[in-house]
């Protein structure tokens, strides 16, 4: 383990401290009660997949899109289906592949999350003002391409 010590890198503490922040924020819109944040996120999957004309998702495609394990996407599904948001049902084409979709109360509670979740940004943008938040999401973007960059050389090491 290293030790971070008194001379270390001040600006790499600071990101350090700024990013473990972003853990203590509940993300999960407040409608939603009773949903772990997981729960939501496989709900809000499964929403975008109907934008684009899916008939639902598999298991297995929710879990490449989330990149979590396909038993705990399996947990999630029948929790959220035990609580009326989900449905299950057989592929047209294919009476083997089990389907997922959105209920009745699944749809409506997925709008009503993603309308909050961009309200909560929209707010932040205004708050921020359209120079600042053009030069976060700018920061952001880096910040990503850096950690995708480094993820993938780590994954060429250990190949």
């Amino acid at each position: 383990m290293i030790k971070i010590s008194e001379t270390s890198n001040v600006n790499a503490k600071k990101l350090m401290h700024a990013f473990s922040q972003f853990r203590k924020i509940h993300w999960k819109p407040p409608h939603i009660k009773g949903l772990k944040p997981s729960e939501f996120m496989v709900l809000h999957t499964v929403k975008n997949a109907f934008l684009d004309g899916s008939e639902g998702l598999m298991v297995s495609e929710i879990s490449n899109l989330l990149k979590i394990a396909r038993p705990t996407v399996t947990q999630l599904v029948n929790s959220l289906q035990k609580k009326g948001f989900l449905e299950k049902h057989a592929d047209e084409k294919d009476k083997r592949v089990v389907r997922i979709s959105l209920s009745g109360k699944g749809k409506t509670h997925a709008k009503q999350g993603a309308e909050e979740f961009y309200r909560l940004f929209e707010g932040l943008a205004e708050h921020l003002g359209t120079e600042k938040s053009k030069e976060l999401t700018d920061l952001l973007q880096d910040v990503f391409n850096y950690f995708q960059e480094t993820e993938l050389q780590r994954k060429d090491t250990t190949c």
